[in-house]
């Protein structure tokens, strides 16, 4: 489908919210602390210094989960909004452990940049047993911790946002499902006949259900659903020739959210998708 100016339509949010985020945000600001008391109390009583990344990630990941539960329940469709709501929460994530591991709820806590210039200083001891971590390898231990959380609580809920849907009318995130994927052409090739011809070009091309050698990629179709529309993403899987020549494989976005009819998504599937088609 195409707008006014013979452009593509793709799907935008309306940048409103629910009401309910009134009552969402604080009940999950409380969570996400609560999450990053236990995350520093795991770490302080963990014996295996080696156990310690794999706890970074998985509360990256818990943390990630809940933000996309925090903005699907808010009913956030405002982009200031929901990455406002996101740093939030990691703040209160990271705040309270960083504040943990300063020992702030401790009855021998000095202040805040007391702490952190006796840390930085002395070092820190490493849990379940006498050694200690250096000052500098302490100080890249906590930005690699930063990083890593940042990866799951920030970027995953983020990207989830960016290509998700909303329908208005049920007031409901809509749930992204794979229709199925094909092979043939270039992914730029592909690209500029979408962009010439419209989106009713993928019926004419010439994508087939095989690959006929390994240098093709495998073009990915996915699709949200509301009751008389849809929203089609494209992505693109192949290997590519990297900085030093090898080939490595790499997954791109080539359309997002393209609003299609549900009869053109239909023939889409019957023509296009299924298999052998």
């Amino acid at each position: 489908m195409l707008d006014p100016e013979g452009r593509l339509k793709t799907f935008s949010y309306s940048g409103r919210v629910s009401p309910r985020l009134a009552w969402v945000a604080p009940v999950y600001l409380l969570l996400a602390g609560a999450f990053g008391f236990v995350y520093q109390w795991l770490l302080d009583g963990n014996p295996l210094i080696l156990l310690s990344p794999l706890l970074t990630i998985a509360f990256g990941l818990l943390l990630g989960g809940v933000g996309i539960a925090c903005l699907k329940l808010g009913g956030v469709r405002n982009r200031r909004v929901a990455l406002l709501l996101l740093w939030a929460l990691f703040g209160a994530f990271y705040g309270v452990a960083l504040l943990s591991a300063l020992g702030a709820f401790g009855p021998d806590f000095e202040g805040l940049g007391a702490s952190l210039r006796h840390k930085f200083s002395q070092g820190d001891p490493i849990p379940g047993g006498k050694d200690m971590l250096s000052p500098g390898v302490l100080g890249i231990a906590y930005g690699a911790e930063l990083f890593l959380l940042l990866l799951g609580g920030l970027g995953l809920p983020w990207t989830w946002w960016k290509s998700a849907v909303f329908d208005e009318e049920r007031a409901v995130f809509l749930p992204r499902e794979r229709l199925g994927s094909r092979f043939g052409l270039s992914p730029d090739s592909f690209r500029a006949l979408i962009l010439d011809k419209g989106i009713g070009a993928i019926l004419d091309s010439s994508l087939r259900s095989f690959a006929e050698n390994g240098e093709e990629g495998e073009f990915l179709f996915y699709a949200h659903r509301s009751e008389d529309a849809a929203y089609l993403s494209i992505l693109w899987r192949g290997a590519i020739r990297g900085p030093s020549g090898r080939k490595i494989v790499r997954e791109w976005v080539l359309f997002r959210r393209l609003e299609v009819d549900s009869r053109t998504l239909k023939e889409f599937e019957r023509r296009s998708l299924a298999p052998g088609g």
